[in-house]
């Protein structure tokens, strides 16, 4: 008997335990434990951005409280690499951001998940279709666009004024006469330009001119993925810039920061810029904050109409294929792209242009105050991401930016540059 309550003791002690256990497991076990996210960014490692960052995040988590959200940030000089190391080894995070052109490298690493059936297609057709163009792969959608740049005209109203215009312009023929006049204000000794088109062999210099070949009718690559250099349109635009240079319209060689500080001292007439350019050139000028009376911005004019096509510079966020929480990371890419995610931002840092027509919609675009950016905002209607969908794209575009340098620098003819640039490019594509 004594036997026997012993062993009636020992059950029960067993069964209490197991008891016990079970409904700690289900307050803290696999059930009830948050689902951890990783999101690798640089935000985390600029303390500008980092409040941003972090608000966004608890801005996600309030509405999905079982999950928790791990941010790495690492500086974006190593970012690419550090990331791409991750992501081949096998230990990627569940989203990143990214740059643009950088989506390719992953793209060919295989170690993206396509988003077409992650996202709800009301959350892929709220997105602006040029800056999704760009995200598109073979139909695939492998990133998303979450902060664009889209590059407009920033004048000088004064120059402008001088040369005896009281309007700018409203096609692309129209610039071009109005920067001719422009630069005939200037004297040797003080020398005015009356555009700037980016000409140094730096990838920049090439995907800025995309702008010139579309506005004269060409193209870097067709509707069936073919290079399309060796065209009438790019020949134009390239004799375009080669005539500009000559004579003395447009400066010869310089990148993209020569060009803004000749823009910031009042030497060139029209520059082409995203929307941060206008605090760059406040900080140059010895005008201060006061510059910012002296110079308007037009979206790019197309060559028969007030409105053409140009680039936009942007920042992407991707998912990696070995995310074990793709739904919840889905989640997390509409949040941030959407009204919500890109409201927060807003209110911690500056501004996100809008990437999707609802964020356009939201009250801060209407701000007076910032009304300028609401022409940065049109020019998402016509802007499309960097074609970039290749891993030769930026040399490609060296090749561009050195091809420039050849007809503006070397006084080479246009034709035998372009097809070369031509044979060059499709080389690098394998075509």
């Amino acid at each position: 008997m004594k036997k026997t309550v012993i062993i009636l003791a020992l059950v029960f002690l067993i069964v209490f335990q197991a008891a016990g256990n079970g409904t700690k497991e289900s307050q803290n076990g696999a059930g009830d434990k948050p689902v951890v996210m990783r999101w690798t960014n640089w935000g985390q490692s600029f303390d500008a951005l980092k409040p941003a960052f972090d608000a966004m995040e608890a801005g996600f988590l309030e509405k999905h409280p079982e999950a928790e959200i791990e941010q790495i940030g690492y500086p974006y000089n190593q970012f690419k690499d550090q990331l791409l190391v991750m992501a081949t080894a096998g230990n990627a995070p569940d989203i990143s951001m990214i740059k643009a052109e950088w989506v390719s490298a992953f793209v060919e690493a295989d170690v993206l998940q396509p988003l077409n059936d992650i996202l709800d297609q009301s959350v892929i057709d709220d997105f602006y279709p040029g800056l999704l163009a760009g995200a598109t792969y073979d139909g695939k959608i492998m990133s998303v666009p979450w902060a664009p740049s889209p590059i407009a005209v920033y004048y000088n109203k004064t120059l402008l004024k001088k040369a005896g215009y009281d309007n700018p312009p409203k096609t692309w023929k129209e610039m071009m006469e109005q920067a001719e006049a422009i630069s005939k204000l200037g004297t040797d000794e003080s020398k005015i330009y009356g555009i700037g088109f980016a000409g140094k062999k730096l990838p920049g210099a090439g995907y800025f001119f995309l702008i010139n070949m579309w506005q004269n009718g060409g193209e870097f690559i067709n509707d069936h993925g073919e290079i399309a250099i060796n065209s009438p349109g790019n020949l134009a635009a390239l004799a375009e810039i080669k005539k500009a240079v000559e004579n003395g319209v447009c400066p010869a060689g310089l990148e993209l920061n020569d060009l803004r500080d000749l823009f910031a001292h009042e030497q060139i007439g029209f520059h082409f810029d995203l929307e941060a350019a206008g605090g760059i050139f406040q900080g140059l000028n010895p005008k201060g904050a006061d510059y910012a009376d002296e110079y308007g911005i037009i979206v790019v004019p197309g060559q028969n109409g007030p409105q053409g096509k140009t680039i936009a510079i942007e920042h992407h966020l991707v998912m990696f294929n070995d995310s074990d929480n793709k739904e919840l990371a889905g989640d997390l890419l509409d949040f941030l792209t959407g009204p919500e995610g890109i409201s927060i931002y807003n209110a911690n840092n500056g501004f996100k242009l809008p990437a999707r027509n609802s964020v356009s919609e939201l009250a801060y675009y209407d701000d007076p105050d910032s009304a300028f950016l609401n022409i940065f905002i049109d020019a998402l209607g016509t802007a499309e991401g960097l074609p970039a969908q290749n891993v030769m794209f930026l040399t490609a575009c060296e090749d561009i930016a050195e091809a420039i340098q050849r007809v503006s620098l070397n006084d080479e003819e246009p034709a035998a540059v372009l097809s070369e640039l031509d044979a060059q490019i499709k080389a690098l594509y394998k075509q």
